[in-house]
């Protein structure tokens, strides 16, 4: 709060408008290394959840119905998968082609993914 504090004090005595001092940085996208899949729980590859280099056949769990993003950085598809109540079969709400990062899975699949098939 200070240093912002004391580049608009400075921005005013020297007659520069605040409003043209540059902003601070974004916030950079969390980073999926190469042959990996990560999932995360905002849009656009914020607030890594998941990183996995699971296999054909595995089912991999992740944090119920937390996420929005992810990237797949493998070559095998992986399925998203809500857990249904009662004698409702679990469904696939989304699914996440083999090099493909998805920013946002949509209202249909955001925060109902509560584990993953990989294919």
């Amino acid at each position: 709060m200070r240093r912002v504090l004391r580049t608009v004090t400075v921005a005013a005595v020297i007659g520069i408008p605040a409003l043209l001092l540059p902003a601070g940085p974004a916030a950079a996208a969390d980073t999926c290394a190469s042959d990996h899949f990560c999932a995360y729980q905002n849009a656009s590859y914020h607030g890594k959840i998941l990183d996995s280099r699971a296999v054909s056949g595995a089912r991999v769990d992740v944090a119920d119905n937390q996420v929005t993003s992810a990237r797949n950085i493998r070559n095998n598809r992986w399925d998203g998968i809500n857990i249904r109540s009662g004698p409702l079969p679990d469904q696939t709400v989304f699914r996440f082609a083999a090099q493909t990062s998805v920013a946002n899975v949509g209202p249909n699949a955001n925060d109902k993914i509560d584990y993953f098939d990989v294919h």
